[in-house]
């Protein structure tokens, strides 16, 4: 007998939206480069601006996630009850949160300005703390792996164009080409994020609907007099 994959009814529409929010990245890099001898509207699609459309692009993917891992944490204490770190996924969607706030506040340049330092000095031991957090949770105390894969490569993803493009305008000094990796890099890594917090969402939802057993059906017989 072959085996089914499970769940293919589940996976089209996840994958759907993956490839959509994927060519918006390119669509909003396209718009920032043809716009930039136009200010008015360029104003509005820098990739790198603030109270701009990729802004409020990345500020969605980002409270979408923290959404999900919302959602997640619900149906994981639903579910597991004594499962080993239950409150992974609350913690995943406080820090999605954060990320989300920042974006559309730039907390970390108000930070690096108060500060007088590059605030990937400031963030990167934080990231690092979460990224291991996560590792730990996905490699040792997470039974479906599969949500691992998403979320450890959508991280790496962020972090190489967050902390990694800043590190290349700090160093070679800033550019156009620098601030296109950076933007285009975190979106692709939240969307990866997002997607694969979606699918757990749903593997769980379809795994809790499966453990139901209707009540039987009461014939004419059984009902009250």
């Amino acid at each position: 007998m072959i085996p089914q994959r499970a769940n293919p009814g589940l996976r089209t529409p996840v994958y759907r939206l993956l490839l959509f929010l994927l060519s918006v990245v390119p669509l909003m890099m396209i718009l920032s480069l043809a716009t930039d001898d136009h200010r008015l509207i360029h104003s509005r699609f820098d990739i790198d601006g603030e109270a701009t459309v990729p802004a409020w692009y990345s500020t969605v993917l980002l409270f979408c996630v923290a959404q999900c891992a919302f959602a997640l944490y619900y149906l994981r204490n639903k579910t597991e009850p004594n499962a080993r770190l239950p409150s992974f996924w609350l913690v995943f969607a406080l820090v999605y949160c954060f990320l989300s706030l920042d974006e559309a506040a730039r907390i970390h340049e108000m930070l690096g300005e108060r500060m007088n330092i590059k605030w990937i000095f400031i963030y990167a031991p934080f990231a690092a703390v979460f990224f291991a957090f996560c590792c730990y949770f996905f490699i040792f105390a997470e039974a479906h792996k599969k949500v691992g894969k998403w979320v450890l490569g959508g991280l790496i993803l962020f972090a190489a164009g967050g902390l990694g493009g800043e590190s290349i305008s700090y160093f070679f000094g800033s550019s156009l080409t620098e601030k296109i990796f950076e933007e285009s890099f975190e979106m692709f890594g939240t969307i990866i994020v997002l997607v694969g917090c979606l699918q757990e969402v749903l593997r769980r939802i379809h795994a809790d609907d499966k453990t139901r057993t209707p009540a039987p059906a009461r014939s004419l017989m059984d009902r009250p007099k």
